[in-house]
């Protein structure tokens, strides 16, 4: 039994050494950084999104003249949270951090980015770029037509009732999650994407949605969406 154990666990180590030495560039990196951290922004590609008219934010008369009370430390020692920020009236009325991290520390927006991309779409249909929500995804991303006969629109997106063939999952190697994280061709992934039962029928959280939502507004607007949104917000 002993032996059929350790051959078992050869295999598995031999496996895991051949897909990092393989050409699958995500693989590696997956098992280079393991698992997602809020300071990996380091290991991507990054833009500058620059403010056109930049405000300062202001502080308020009273600004850390309060403390956190003590039976919240738990669920903030629990969270591992590093920064805590309360904006009252377009002030910050308090700021805490932790861990050597200060307001200038930068972190991966992750989900954060989904606001931001939405709010680009509504910009370009300001602009009349974009016809509005129910405009046809195949109008800017011809390789999405619809589902049993219905189309697939904007709002879908918006509103993460695409059913896209996409697993939404954070704990394993081989989840399109994980290569949409640490993969270098997240535009092939997007576009290889399957669409797989009615759209508008049910909710489902899906990032690679935010990553279509993207690729319309550049294609709406002719330029990179974080030229565009720079200019735009």
């Amino acid at each position: 039994m002993k032996k059929i154990v350790y051959a078992i666990g050869i295999i598995f180590i031999a496996g895991l050494i051949w897909l990092f030495l393989s050409g699958n560039y995500y693989v590696r990196q997956a098992l280079t950084h393991w698992y997602p951290a809020i300071d990996q922004y380091t290991i991507f590609d990054n833009r500058v999104v620059k403010a056109s008219s930049p405000h300062p934010w202001t502080f308020a008369p009273d600004y850390n003249m309060y403390a956190i009370p003590e039976e919240f430390m738990p669920a903030f020692d629990e969270l591992g949270t590093v920064a805590y920020l309360i904006v009252k009236d377009s002030a910050i009325l308090f700021e805490q951090y932790w861990e050597g991290y200060s307001e200038q520390s930068h972190s991966n927006s992750f989900s954060m980015a989904k606001s931001i991309v939405s709010l680009a779409v509504g910009c370009a249909m300001d602009e009349g770029l974009i016809k509005g929500t129910y405009q046809p995804v195949a109008d800017f991303l011809p390789e999405f037509r619809g589902y049993g006969g219905k189309e697939l629109t904007l709002h879908h997106l918006l509103t993460m009732s695409a059913e896209l063939d996409f697993d939404e999952g954070y704990s394993s190697l081989f989840s399109p999650t994980t290569k949409l994280y640490y993969g270098n061709d997240i535009v092939k992934q997007a576009l290889e994407t399957k669409e797989m039962e009615q759209p508008g029928v049910y909710f489902d959280y899906q990032s690679i949605i935010t990553q279509l939502l993207a690729m319309i507004v550049e294609q709406a607007t002719g330029e990179k969406i974080s030229e565009y949104v720079s200019r735009k917000l």
